[in-house]
């Protein structure tokens, strides 16, 4: 009768046991646990085509451009498609048109994403000059654009006259680049670092 007994008290205190072991449900939301893919926008939130990637700035993502079929070394990049202007005008020159039609192609494969056109110039000339050149020159680009089919709600514009000297020669300073925009934290990022450019101050 006892042995009965011990064994029915065994048989419970296992069932309670089970019933009170805690169980693994994964990370709580909001615990502040995310993975490395969950965090990759470039990965996982972006369609690019062969010969477009991106390079981190502190206003966002630029495009970078690059033409899919030319190699110059194994494992490194071939020619770049960029949208480059003449001295002191809006006239494009080199691969603006293959840089223009990868853009066209980016905006279709990504209908949630936006492009910032971004105009800029020199630091020849009077900086308040150089800004109202490089707004022409964001307009021309963002003309082509919606030339190309693309909706204008697609597209913003801004410009940085020569307060953005990014490059080593003049010559490539004179330019239009291209942001990606994929949601409200881009644009407030993008905008928050306008607010900190002087458009009026001379670059040495």
């Amino acid at each position: 009768m006892k042995k009965v007994f011990l064994i029915m008290c065994l048989i419970i205190i296992s069932i309670v046991a089970c019933k009170s072991a805690p169980v693994a449900n994964g990370p709580e939301k909001g615990a502040g646990f995310q993975t490395t893919e969950g965090n990759n926008q470039n990965a996982k939130g972006l369609n690019l085509p062969d010969g477009a990637s991106v390079r981190e700035t502190p206003r966002g993502k630029v495009l970078v451009l690059h033409d899919p079929k030319s190699k110059s070394d194994i494992g490194k990049k071939g020619s770049t498609y960029e949208v480059k202007f003449s001295f002191d005008n809006t006239i494009e020159i080199g691969s603006y048109k293959e840089a223009y039609n990868l853009v066209h192609q980016i905006i279709n494969n990504n209908p949630n994403v936006r492009i910032m056109v971004e105009g800029n110039s020199s630091k020849d000339g009077p900086a308040p000059y150089n800004y109202k050149l490089s707004q022409r020159r964001s307009d021309k680009s963002y003309n082509y654009i919606i030339k190309l089919g693309v909706e204008n709600s697609k597209l913003l514009k801004n410009a940085f006259g020569e307060a953005l000297p990014e490059y080593p020669t003049l010559q490539e300073n004179r330019r239009s680049e291209f942001i990606i925009i994929m949601n409200e934290a881009d644009l407030k990022k993008y905008n928050d670092f306008a607010k900190t450019v002087d458009i009026n101050k001379e670059k040495n």
